[in-house]
């Protein structure tokens, strides 16, 4: 079976069929750029940005740079782990709005948050490649606009792509502390209302 770190990352997708380029040689990179004008993000880019698995995510990439917005490509990963997912792939932005989704709504409607979770979780399965290419497209875009040398261009399209292992583990213990606090509170408050009949008794005795 594979493991979580796999899934993550992607493995058990498709592949694109078209061939990817090398991250090096001079000859490639002028092909590249040429290749993705029409985006206006070189496809080497992209690929310093996505980092791990752009063979995964370049039919999307590609499908956008021809003019659709949303292109449907489903990932196992995004179905499976949803935020964390996105967490994994340094989608900062959005997974903040879904933890605030997932954290108001209970006090809304309880019973929505089981429906708000599978829905993010379809979601990502859905348009997850598509959100975290157009997110790159926007990382590239940003940094080029700034006017660095492309050495240190290379090195911050590197550095704010890529994937996060920390991230994931920080949220999986957090969510267990969390976990464990609620369980507590909820187990004082059970043993409060099952005491306050006896305490009661007593009093009127």
């Amino acid at each position: 079976m594979p493991r979580m770190a796999d899934l993550l990352r992607g493995a058990s997708d498709e592949d694109d069929d078209s061939p990817a380029p090398s991250r090096f040689g001079g000859g490639a990179l002028g092909a590249i750029g040429s290749v993705a004008s029409g985006s206006g993000t070189s496809e080497i880019d992209m690929m310093r940005v996505v980092g791990g698995n752009w063979q995964k995510y370049r039919g999307v990439w590609q499908k956008m740079r021809d003019g659709q917005p949303w292109p449907v490509s489903f990932s196992l990963a995004g179905l499976l782990f949803g935020s964390l997912w996105l967490l994994y792939r340094k989608q900062w932005g959005l997974v903040f709005l879904l933890i605030a989704g997932s954290i108001a709504i209970p006090f809304v409607d309880q019973n929505l948050s089981i429906g708000f979770n599978i829905a993010t979780n379809v979601l990502c399965a859905l348009l997850g490649k598509a959100l975290i290419v157009k997110g790159a497209m926007g990382k590239a875009a940003a940094i080029r606009s700034i006017g660095y040398t492309p050495d240190e261009a290379a090195r911050r399209l590197e550095k704010a792509g890529g994937t996060s292992t920390l991230a994931v583990g920080a949220a999986i213990v957090l969510l267990l502390i969390v976990g464990v606090v609620a369980s507590m509170t909820m187990g004082a408050n059970a043993l409060r209302r099952a005491e306050a009949p006896a305490s009661v008794v007593s009093a009127q005795a």
